[in-house]
């Protein structure tokens, strides 16, 4: 008399954990996808961010190349003003002494102190357009960084749709094996 009673509500167990093994496939499927286009989203906001800040560091390292090229201009101004000052001054020291400014060792005196002045003033912007050309380099740099970091939000986010796609596929699989398996057993 027992025995169907027990036989019934083993039926009845069978059937509550089928249904119960097929909501948990469906779930975890659901959770899998949104788990992974919510991590697609993450990808692409951290791009877009990396990208951003990599934009605004070129914005600075091209200020700051103008700041650099302006100020070796006038550093080289400066420098040419000081190396005029000087052969004014060897101009008044010579003629002070009563020597001839125009020729001889006065003259040489002058000339060399003129194109040392001048390879002074072509240092002096040399080093500066060195570091205003690593300066534009660096900008460059910064601009490839933000494209990569952009590709790699824009390829984060397709990854994110196609691994939920994966998801419910392997979700979709694994119900339909599930409900074939119960529907041969007869649950």
């Amino acid at each position: 008399m027992f025995l169907p009673v027990l036989a019934g509500l083993a039926g009845a167990g069978a059937a509550a954990t089928s249904g119960l093994g097929l909501a948990a496939t469906i779930g975890s499927s659901v959770l899998g996808a949104v788990g992974s286009v919510m991590g697609g989203f993450a990808a692409k906001a951290s791009g877009d961010y990396q990208a951003q800040v990599a934009r605004n560091n070129a914005i600075l390292a091209r200020q700051a190349a103008e700041v650099e090229d302006q100020r070796g201009g006038l550093e080289a101004q400066a420098q040419d003003q000081k190396t005029k000052a000087l052969l004014a001054a060897q101009q008044v020291g010579f003629a002070s002494s009563g020597i001839d400014i125009t020729s001889g060792s006065a003259l040489d005196a002058q000339e060399g102190s003129a194109k040392l002045g001048r390879l002074d003033t072509l240092n002096t912007k040399y080093n500066s357009d060195k570091k205003v050309n690593n300066l534009q380099n660096q900008a460059l740099t910064f601009d490839s960084e933000a494209e990569v970091a952009e590709s790699k939000g824009a390829y984060g986010l397709l990854s994110g749709f196609l691994g939920a796609g994966t998801s419910i596929l392997g979700g979709v699989s694994s119900f339909s094996d599930k409900w074939a398996a119960y529907k041969k057993a007869g649950v």
